[in-house]
């Protein structure tokens, strides 16, 4: 009898994982498969063990070992928690159920896929069967035998499927979402400066000075709120298609916050809010300038659409290679439903400013890109009511 293909093995496994509890004898099955298993070793990702349930001994085969990278001789004396110590944190509770399940007789067979610690740190998929093959005359277990079968290869291509999958989607999320700011969020502002433009060039000399002094007024604000728009608009599919280049240098935080800020003056004079800069002077960030500029920029812009007669306060320090930047605002807050969705770009809507500033709900999402591009974080704080604070780590060793 030759050595099964690795082809055959595998689907041999495959009828073994259909395996119903009343098809058994298992004893027989398995017995029949650690037969075929040994003469199957050059296929090198499956093996049996067998569990002494009333000592804890633990037997298996050389191959169980070779999957994890040692030698046999490496264990000795196996009991269970010789495998079990060497399984992935987050699948030990989860796989350690599996077997009290089938013990207490809540599942028929013993089943369970779990991650484990190879012996060159990484971790491997292992799936893993067995059933109890030998009672006492109280129907109590006395051993149960089982087969592990090392499926990395499988598992890795599940999982690259399922986030091919969730970016897919993602993407799909993001096309809808620009067509849809194209469409809505950039077509109305215009729509708003074509008709208060018209006002003025047919009727123009008729209205009251006043008048043409508010119709100048909001023209201008619709002006910068479409152009922040279409900047971040911009600069997004930059950033999608892979055109913005990450070039980070070091900046004196200060300058390039009051910087930012430039272009908020006017609406910071208007809505009677304070712009405090709370950095040293020598402070300096290793960051990407553009991405830097965009993030303050959006953060400012959006404190200062839920703050009326307050103060907009920006600060940065830097400990142990990671620059801290905080933007905070005295405005209207958010509620827990509102930050939990904030840097979503699939479910961002955008909420009404204090005097009904309306934006596309893509400034944030922007934040959170350039952020996790130089490797940081960003987060926010938030109480109705309270104001806001927004987060912003960035280490400064670089990223991308």
């Amino acid at each position: 009898m030759g050595k099964p293909s690795y082809e055959e093995l595998e689907r041999e496994v495959n009828e073994l994982r259909q395996w119903k509890l009343e098809n058994l004898p298992l004893t027989e099955q398995v017995a029949k498969l650690k037969e075929r298993l040994d003469l199957s070793l050059s296929a090198g990702n499956v093996a049996w063990w067998e569990w002494d349930y009333a000592s804890g001994g633990v037997d298996f085969n050389a191959q169980k070992a070779a999957m994890l990278g040692y030698d046999p001789a490496e264990f000795p004396e196996p009991d269970y928690t010789t495998f079990t110590d060497l399984l992935h944190p987050d699948d030990y509770e989860r796989t350690m159920q599996a077997m009290r399940d089938y013990l207490a007789g809540r599942t028929k067979l013993y089943e369970v896929e779990y991650r484990i610690r190879h012996k060159d740190g990484r971790f491997v998929w292992f799936y893993d069967r067995g059933a109890i093959t030998e009672r006492d005359a109280d129907g109590n277990p006395l051993k149960l035998k089982g087969i592990v079968l090392d499926y990395s290869a499988r598992k890795e291509a599940e999982l690259a499927l399922k986030e091919s999958e969730t970016r897919l989607r993602e993407s799909n999320a993001m096309k809808d979402k620009f067509f849809s700011i194209v469409a809505h969020d950039l077509r109305a502002p215009f729509q708003s400066l074509i008709n208060l433009a018209n006002v003025l060039d047919t009727r123009g000399k008729d209205l009251p000075a006043e008048q043409k002094e508010r119709f100048v007024k909001e023209i201008l604000a619709t002006s910068h709120a479409a152009f922040g728009l279409l900047e971040n608009l911009l600069q997004w599919a930059n950033a999608q298609t892979g055109r913005m280049e990450f070039d980070p240098e070091e900046l004196s935080f200060a300058e390039l916050a009051r910087e930012s800020h430039k272009p908020l003056r006017r609406l910071a004079d208007e809505k009677e809010v304070e712009f405090v800069v709370e950095a040293p002077e020598d402070l300096v960030v290793t960051a990407d300038r553009n991405m830097l500029t965009a993030i303050l920029r959006n953060l400012l812009s959006n404190a200062y659409k839920f703050t009326e007669k307050g103060e907009v306060r920006v600060s940065a320090s830097l400990e142990e290679g990671v620059a801290t930047i905080r933007v905070k605002d005295t405005g209207v807050g958010m509620s827990p439903q509102m930050q939990k969705n904030l840097f979503r770009f699939d479910t961002t809507r955008s909420t009404r400013g204090t005097r009904d500033e309306k934006g596309a709900g893509i400034g944030l999402t922007l934040c959170k890109d350039f952020v996790e591009r130089h490797g940081g974080e960003i987060d926010a704080a938030s109480m109705p009511g309270e104001g806001s604070e927004f987060f912003v780590t960035l280490p400064q060793d670089g990223a991308e």
